[in-house]
C-alpha cells in the first residue's frame, strides 16, 4: 500500500508517522501507562471503558481517520480509571500539552461527532511557528490571527492568547 507522507519534518514526527501507519489504529494501555502518558503526551485521544460497544467502536473508527491519526496518538484502556479523568462511565478524553490539557467528549456517540470534536482540539490557540506548525495553520485553511515576535512568556502574549 502506498501512502504519501503527511507528517512534520522532525525526527520524532517522521518516526511516529511510520509507527502509526504500520501499527494498530489505537494502542491498548494500562491505567498506570495512561497516568504516565498524561504528563508526557503531546496530543492523544483515549477511550476508557469496556473494549466493546458503540463508543469503543467509534473510537477505533476515529483512530483510523488518516488526518487525525497524523495529529494524535490513540489509546484505549479497560482499566477502571475513568473517575481519575472525570468520567462516570465509559468515555473518551483528549490529552494535550497545551491550552486545556484534559478535555472530555460529551457529544453524541457517533463517528462524525467524535471526529468533529477531536479535529477541533488539534491546534493550540497560540503557536510558536516552526516547520511542524505549517500544516495546522495553512493546511486546514482555518481562520488565524498572527503575532510575530522573538520573545517568549511576555504579558502581551497572554493578552493576545
Amino acid at each position: 500500500m502506498r501512502s504519501d507522507y503527511t507528517g512534520g519534518r522532525t525526527e520524532d514526527t517522521i518516526v511516529n508517522w511510520i509507527k502509526k501507519k504500520t501499527g494498530p489504529p489505537s494502542e491498548q494501555i494500562t491505567g498506570d501507562q495512561l497516568a504516565v502518558k498524561k504528563g508526557n503526551v503531546k496530543k492523544a485521544v483515549v477511550y476508557i471503558g469496556p473494549l466493546e460497544g458503540d463508543l469503543y467502536n467509534i473510537h477505533i473508527a476515529t483512530a483510523k481517520n488518516p488526518t487525525l491519526a497524523d495529529s494524535f496518538e490513540f489509546y484505549h484502556t479497560s482499566d477502571a480509571v475513568g473517575a481519575d479523568y472525570g468520567l462516570t462511565g465509559a468515555g473518551v478524553i483528549v490529552l494535550r500539552n497545551f491550552d486545556e490539557p484534559l478535555l472530555t467528549y460529551t457529544g453524541d456517540a457517533t463517528e462524525a461527532g467524535l471526529t468533529e470534536f477531536v479535529s477541533s482540539k488539534v491546534t493550540p490557540r497560540l503557536i510558536n511557528f516552526d516547520e511542524d506548525s505549517i500544516d495546522p495553520i495553512f493546511g486546514k485553511k482555518a481562520p488565524a490571527i498572527f503575532l510575530f515576535s522573538n520573545e517568549k512568556d511576555q504579558s502581551y502574549q497572554q493578552v493576545f492568547e
